[in-house]
């Protein structure tokens, strides 16, 4: 988690120091691999922390 976290806040500082089109490209394909895992870490840790009585049902 702590990985996607910083991976996420590196590609977004760097966007800041960007001077083409294709640098920002790659910098925020970067930054979005960081976001995919750090939202994938925290649904699972909510998932984990939340009572089952304040769950979400799929069923009616």
């Amino acid at each position: 988690m702590f990985g996607s976290i910083l991976l996420y806040s590196l590609g977004n500082i760097a966007n800041g120091f960007v001077q083409t089109v294709e640098q920002y490209k790659w910098i925020r394909f970067v930054a979005g691999i960081g976001l995919a895992g750090e939202l994938g870490a925290g649904i699972t840790l909510v998932a984990e922390l939340l009572p089952k009585e304040k769950g979400v049902s799929v069923h009616p």
